[in-house]
This record gives C-alpha cells, sequence and structure tokens, in this order.
C-alpha cells in the first residue's frame, strides 16, 4: 500500500496499468518518465542483445478475485486492528480498478486457515468485513471429519508427553538450571550406553521456550556457565557408572533480536542432525519459534515459565514432537499465582487446553486505530485511482489535484464498512472523514494561493522565488519549497532543514504521522517516577 514509503507500481497489484513495454514490463499510470520507444543495444553475446521496441496502450487488468490468508490467527490485537483498517482499502481497490465504478462490484473470495482461535466470526468480521463458512464443516464424528482423523496415542502413534515442574522454596532460574542440565545430560548417557543415535537425535537438541527477551539474555549466561557446571556436578556423582559429561557447543537463538536474513539459515541448522559439525545442542527461543518452524526432527522442549496466551502455548509446544515421540517440560514459577494455578490443575488443563485459548478481538475503527491510519488509507486509496483528466494523482507532485467529489465512492464504501463492522464508530468515521478530506483541500488551497517563496538557483543558471508544491511525502532531494501531506511516524520535518516552506506553514503540524510498517504498531509508553 503506497503510503508514506510509497511506490506508484504498487498499482499494478491491483490491475491498474495502461501501456506494456516489451523491455520493462507493464507501465502504471503517472509514470511519465518512461520513454515511449527504446533503441536497440548490442550486447556481448547474441542472445543478450536488445531490440528496438515501442510502448503500446492496453486496458486494465481486473483486479484480484481471490485472496489466501494464512496464519490468520496470528492477526489480532493491535496488528489486527491496523490490519482491518488497511483491508478495507484493499478490499475497495479489489471490486474494481476505475475510479468510475470502484466499489461497485463484488469483492474477492477469501480463503484463510487459522488455529487455535474462538470467536473468529468476530475476527472475520472485524478484518474483512464478510460472514464466516467453516471449511471443512463438522461431521458427524469429532474423532473423523474425512479430512482429519483422531488417533488415540499408541507405539506407532505416541504423539506428545508434557510434564510440569514446580520447585517451592526454589527460584525458577535454579529450576531451569537443573532440569535443563538432566535434559540434556539424559540422552547423552543413553547414547554412551549403546542406544542407536538415530533413536536419540530428536532429544539432542534442547528447545527451551522464554516468555521475553530478557528471560533470554540471563539464561544464555546460564547455559556458558552454570548448566555446565551443574552436569559435569552429575556425572561426577557416578565415578563408577562410566558417564561422561556432555560438552555443549555454541549456543544459538531464535528471536526478533536476529535479523530476518539470519532466520533461514538458523532453521537450516535446526534441521541438522546433531552430530553435524554445525548441529545445535540447544536453541533459545521466543514467540517467533511459534510461527513458521517446520523442523520435524526436533523432540524435546522446555518451557520457562507459563506463556502469556494459551494459543500461544499449543501453537509453540507443537512444534516438537511431530515426526517422532515429543516430551515437553513446564518449569513453573511458584511466586506466580498464574504459573501456580496452571500447576494445580495441570491434568485438567492439558487434556482440554483448546477449549482455553483466549478469543481474539479486533477494532480497526476504534477512536485510536482511525487517528493513526485513516488518513493513511484515504490517501491510499485516492493515490491509486485518483484522476484529473489524463493525469494520474499518483506521482507525489499530483497531490495538488485532489477533487474531493472523486473519492464519494470510497467514503460511501468506508462508511457502509464502518456500519457492518462496528455500528456505534460510524458517525465518528464518518466525521473524520469529512475532517480528512477538509485538511487535504485546506493544503491545495493554501498551497495554490501562495507566493513564490525562496531562492532557487540550479548549478550554472540563473534562479529566483519557485510557487510551493504539494508533495504526499518528504523527499530530501527536493529543493522546491514544498508542503507535505505525509509523514513518517516519529518524523520531525523541521528538525532535518527542509527547502524553503510556504507561509504560515508548520509541516510538523499539517503533514500527518504516517506508518510505512506494521512490525510495531504498539506505541512505547514513557513512564515518569513523581517525586
Amino acid at each position: 500500500m503506497p503510503v508514506c514509503r510509497g511506490k506508484r507500481v504498487s498499482a499494478s497489484l491491483f490491475g491498474i496499468v495502461d501501456r506494456h513495454c516489451p523491455r520493462h514490463g507493464y507501465l502504471v499510470p503517472g509514470d511519465a518518465n518512461h520513454s515511449g520507444t527504446h533503441q536497440a543495444k548490442a550486447r556481448p553475446t547474441p542472445l543478450t542483445n536488445l531490440s528496438a521496441t515501442r510502448v503500446a496502450g492496453i486496458s486494465r487488468f481486473l483486479p484480484p478475485e481471490l485472496i489466501i490468508q494464512d496464519e490468520l490467527h496470528l492477526i489480532s490485537g493491535p496488528l489486527g486492528t491496523m490490519v482491518g483498517l488497511y483491508e478495507a482499502a484493499v478490499d475497495y481497490l479489489c471490486m474494481s480498478n476505475s475510479p468510475s465504478d470502484a466499489g461497485t462490484a463484488q469483492g474477492p473470495k477469501v480463503v484463510a486457515s487459522t488455529a487455535t482461535v474462538r470467536r473468529a466470526g468476530e475476527q472475520i468480521g472485524g478484518l474483512f468485513g464478510r460472514e464466516v463458512r467453516e471449511f471443512p464443516p463438522p461431521g458427524i464424528s469429532a474423532k473423523d471429519s474425512f479430512f482429519a482423523r483422531l488417533v488415540d496415542p499408541d507405539r506407532e502413534n505416541r504423539g506428545r508427553k508434557y510434564v510440569g515442574v514446580c520447585a517451592p522454596g526454589q527460584s525458577l532460574a535454579t529450576t531451569q538450571l537443573r532440569m535443563s542440565g538432566v535434559l540434556l545430560q539424559q540422552p547423552w548417557d543413553d547414547l554412551n550406553r549403546g542406544v542407536p543415535r538415530a533413536e536419540l537425535d530428536p532429544y539432542l537438541t534442547l528447545i527451551t521456550f522464554f516468555n521475553s527477551l530478557r528471560e533470554v539474555g540471563a539464561a544464555q549466561r546460564r547455559f556458558e556457565d552454570d548448566i555446565p557446571k551443574f552436569m559435569a556436578n552429575l556425572c561426577g556423582r557416578y565415578p563408577g557408572g562410566g558417564l561422561r559429561c556432555r560438552g555443549l557447543r555454541e549456543i544459538d537463538e531464535l528471536t526478533s533480536r536476529r535479523r530476518a536474513s539470519e532466520i533461514p539459515k538458523i532453521l537450516e541448522r535446526l534441521d541438522l542432525p546433531s552430530e553435524a559439525p554445525d548441529g545445535l545442542d540447544t536453541m533459545l527461543v521466543t514467540n517467533m519459534f511459534s510461527v513458521g518452524v517446520d523442523v520435524n526432527r526436533l523432540g524435546l522442549m522446555a518451557v520457562i515459565g507459563q506463556p502469556k496466551s494459551t494459543s500461544e502455548y499449543i501453537q509453540a509446544t507443537s512444534r516438537v514432537g511431530r515426526q517422532h515421540p515429543g516430551l515437553v517440560a513446564i518449569m513453573y514459577n511458584f511466586a506466580r499465582p498464574r504459573d501456580l494455578s496452571h500447576y494445580e490443575r495441570f491434568h485438567a488443563y492439558h487434556q482440554s487446553f483448546h477449549r482455553y485459548v483466549e478469543p481474539t478481538g479486533v477494532t480497526p475503527f476504534s477512536p485510536r486505530a482511525r487517528d493513526r491510519a485513516l488518513h493513511a488509507i484515504y490517501v491510499a486509496v485516492a493515490r491509486l485511482l485518483g484522476f484529473s483528466g489524463q493525469t494520474s494523482w499518483a506521482d507525489s507532485p499530483n497531490a495538488i489535484l485532489f477533487d474531493r467529489n472523486l473519492m464519494a465512492g470510497f467514503v460511501r464504501y468506508l462508511s457502509d464498512r464502518v456500519n457492518t463492522v462496528d455500528r456505534t464508530q460510524a458517525a465518528a468515521a464518518n466525521q473524520e472523514t469529512n475532517l480528512i478530506e477538509n485538511w487535504w483541500a485546506g493544503l491545495v488551497t493554501m498551497v495554490s494561493g501562495a507566493a513564490p517563496v525562496g531562492t532557487w538557483a540550479p548549478a550554472g543558471g540563473r534562479g529566483g522565488p519557485r510557487a510551493p508544491s504539494l508533495r504526499y511525502e518528504y523527499h530530501p532531494r527536493c529543493t522546491n519549497p514544498i508542503a507535505w501531506l505525509l509523514r513518517h511516524a516519529g518524523q520531525r520535518l523541521l528538525s532535518i532543514q527542509p527547502p524553503p516552506q510556504p507561509p504560515n506553514y508548520n509541516p510538523d503540524q499539517a503533514a500527518r504521522a504516517t506508518l510505512d510498517s506494521l512490525r510495531d504498531v504498539e506505541q512505547n509508553a514513557t513512564l515518569y517516577r513523581l517525586i
């Protein structure tokens, strides 16, 4: 969605193209800098020679008719709230890509897969504005729906075993130290006693799950120092048993501190047998491990403290025991009432923990969500579908072409969407949409009537005052006096010495803060201690 750091080429996702270049592919409206012809170019080899080409006009393509959404259960809470707001714009753009009839056709079909959720109907209604049709439907028997069959545990299908550990009077760090030492040393002892490595390989890599990054940092020191010493102490208790102490290799982690480029390499290492040179003895993980980790060889996990949600607990622990019998050891903190409650009801909870999954909720049109992104989806739709004659609004300097009459279709659609999702917010949302239109139109009026300001002098030429222009977002190479619609969230335009401003224009007040990523949708709160 081209909003703050947008590229107009994203319009092609919705079939908004008007020309085709044999050399560069389909072109979107507003890409006026692309040449209409290309000369032939000779290359070192005949296969790479480029012949002369000419750009040809074409009709627009149909917008997407099918959207496939995976891992729907993760789009909840603050993230789901923001996604639901942007989905309104995506849904509108998928109905039609023409400004005259956009929003009048039927929207795309949405197929979503989800797990461990409750109130999925309310979540899907908030995200996509649609009713739910569950597939496959429930069958006659809860154990057999034709598509899936519940298998009772036996020697061939052993499933996953959960073990709860609570040590009153001992800190959680001490419990983790001793339990981790035993879980790491015992498979090694069995290997030295002659048990085939193929049977023990799933348990020679210990996955340790933590609820916060702070706990990961403290645990890493224990795995480097305290836990190896405890394992040596265990072996020293049985000097005649022929036990050898296991030496731990490099300790790796799968957390948000890792760069995205490093994650595939970490997953490849997890899939290696334990005896491989790059194999792992232990891995420290957080809730990143709950999604997208499909390593079938894993069979041993330690969970430090009860996770915050049951759905996260189910998702994380289900990453082990897929191909081989799995063992999950949960270490509870006796000083936390919630941990102690789960320990006291351990059997009842684990025999039916799917019924304890917390309901998900999304509120895309709540006041704070509208403050952060309602203007963004309005500008995005206008930028993609807006035209003044044959001129597209997509290019950044064309923000001054705004005409609220051309956005009437989207305003009606948005009003209907709010009424469908949350009727209580309809009046406020309509009022804020009107304020957004007044804000944009006011900037257009101000810039259009402003006198030339500043001094513009190109190298080797004459310059002078220039009339201000209105652009979508700030760009450091702009040298003209400029007013902006949008700025990056947290950015202060006056602090980075922008070009001369139009009179009575403060960019930090007029330009609206806009997200360019949904990685951090929750703002940090600063706490002050009053003495």
